[in-house]
């Protein structure tokens, strides 16, 4: 979600809606950052949520050209 909500391709009704399930997931994780025994998952999400552009999102490989190995098998 937030690499949704950062994303240049999302349009204004997408990163609203994310926004606000954002928002939603950081009132719950600051909620149990107080009462959880392991709190570290929830404080860490909330930073995140905090601030989304100063964590670089993970970029994908392009796959290389062609069929994959063993595509040709027939049923």
């Amino acid at each position: 979600m937030l690499g949704v909500s950062q994303s240049e391709q999302s349009n204004y009704q997408v990163k609203s809606i994310c926004f606000d399930r954002l928002q939603m997931l950081k009132k719950y994780g600051e909620q149990m950052s107080k009462t959880a025994v392991d709190k570290s998952h929830y404080l860490y999400a909330v930073e995140r949520i905090d601030k989304p552009k100063d964590i670089a999102l993970p970029q994908h490989k392009e796959i290389p050209p062609g069929a994959p190995i063993g595509c040709d098998f027939e049923f």
